[in-house]
């Protein structure tokens, strides 16, 4: 056979197996894309860690664009790229348990406390900022007492009155002091700018200033008091006044943002 045709054979032969290749990574990249779509397919989302967000906006939150169907497609914009946090969480760890399952475990924020508005309970966080409107009574949250509000938004700063400002303030202030002291009060009071809590039959008056080094000195006053019911002064309290009192069995009754003491009659305990 002559050379050229000898050529013309072997390019040809070249030309086809090329082309066999080109063909053979074409179905291998549609299998792949095929697989992609649809083995890894979120079929189904489990949630844990949640309290006050519900499962389904949590599974929102996952699914919150048009991509968001794909299973590694979570997985890669959930760990390498800025998928914002909702509102109420604190972290988010987000993992495949299998090509159609994503689970989904969350640490929310703190609730430093709640109000009473109609009949609900508006919980809050540290920063004031509304986690939750519910009817449901959480075990462990301090109610407070005493701020006016209104028009409020899930998600958004509570909107307290221009006359609670301050107080509000320095309840928000006050939170992360009673977590390190380990101390949750059945309810706190806040009338004008002072701070009253109450752990059941006694009343503690922290005023509005110095709350840390006040809040520090109630733990080992309470344990000494055992069951004892009352107030326990400590408004007054600061480095250069050391004197704390209890008065047996007087407790405030605070109406209206003002304080009323009962009158009964009781007997002053000096602490320091």
């Amino acid at each position: 056979m002559p050379d050229g045709m000898i050529q013309k054979e072997r390019k040809k032969r070249i030309i086809k197996q090329a082309a066999m290749k080109a063909i053979l990574v074409i179905i291998l990249v549609c299998i792949a894309m095929i697989t992609f779509l649809l083995l890894f397919q979120v079929r189904k989302i489990e949630v844990s860690g949640n309290q006050y967000l519900s499962r389904q906006e949590i599974a929102d939150w996952v699914q919150d664009d048009n991509w968001s169907s794909n299973s590694l497609y979570v997985m890669i914009r959930n760990h390498l790229m800025n998928h914002e946090l909702l509102p109420a969480m604190e972290e988010a760890n987000v993992t495949m348990k299998n090509p159609w399952t994503v689970k989904v475990t969350i640490k929310e924020k703190r609730v430093a406390g709640y109000i009473v508005s109609g009949d609900e309970c508006i919980y809050f966080d540290k920063d004031g900022i509304v986690l939750a409107k519910t009817k449901e009574l959480w075990d462990g949250i301090p109610c407070i007492e005493g701020l006016e509000v209104k028009k409020v938004q899930l998600y958004k700063a509570l909107p307290v009155s221009k006359a609670n400002k301050k107080a509000f303030g320095n309840l928000l202030d006050m939170t992360m002091t009673l977590k390190k002291c380990d101390l949750a009060p059945d309810k706190i009071v806040c009338s004008g700018s002072d701070l009253y809590l109450f752990f059941g039959n006694k009343c503690v008056n922290v005023g509005h200033t110095n709350l840390e080094e006040r809040i520090m000195q109630i733990s080992p006053i309470l344990e000494k008091l055992g069951d004892q019911g009352g107030t326990l002064y400590l408004e007054n309290f600061n480095t250069d006044n050391i004197t704390i009192t209890f008065e047996k069995d007087v407790i405030p009754t605070l109406e209206h943002n003002l304080c009323q003491v009962n009158k009964k009659i009781g007997k002053y305990t000096k602490f320091y």
